[in-house]
């Protein structure tokens, strides 16, 4: 998904892509560290040139292959999103390297002759992951004391509450020391 920035005229150019997991692997590097899966990602994009800026609006779907955080069992969520970028050239890159990012620089990128878009789809589709994603709102998870999936069986244990952190401590016996 690398585009010239010369090829793209002052009217804009549309571009439509379909990628696998294997392009979302060789893209992101990472994948024997991830513990999500992505598929069937397609890939919709406008760019246009503004002077020497480049913006570009697009359009991400894909499937991600996630495990529930409560039951450990698989699960798959289609995602999509929109998002905008605006690309400068890169002598316009702030040069000191202390540079605080404002909300503004957020959606800015830089370019030389070439627009890697690849970076910014798989960026997208990751930031989609959720943080604790569940096979469905009111999955009751695991039993913290046989391991037994609740959402199938259950084992008869209730879970303990304790009404202060310190309540353990009320029946240990403490000597009085003499001063």
């Amino acid at each position: 998904m690398r585009i010239q920035v010369q090829s793209i005229s002052p009217e804009g150019v549309r571009l439509e892509y379909e990628k696998t997991g294997d392009w979302f692997s060789e893209t992101l590097g990472d994948a024997d560290e991830r513990d999500f899966t992505v598929d069937g990602i397609k890939v919709r994009f406008t760019l246009a040139r503004l002077g020497r800026t480049i913006t570009v609006e697009g359009h991400v779907e894909a499937r991600i292959g996630l495990t529930c955080c409560r039951c450990l069992k698989p699960l798959t969520k289609d995602v999509q999103t929109d998002f905008r970028y605006a690309y400068l050239p890169v002598e316009r890159m702030p040069r000191e390297a202390d540079t605080e990012v404002t909300e503004e620089d957020v959606g800015i990128g830089y370019y030389e002759d070439v627009i890697d878009l690849g970076e910014v789809v798989a960026e997208q589709i990751v930031l989609e992951i959720p943080m604790k994603p569940l096979c469905r709102e009111e999955c009751r998870g695991l039993c913290p004391y046989c391991g037994i999936d609740l959402n199938v069986a259950d084992c008869g244990h209730k879970e303990k509450t304790i009404s202060s952190p310190l309540a353990l401590l009320r029946g240990y016996p403490i000597k009085k020391q003499k001063r």
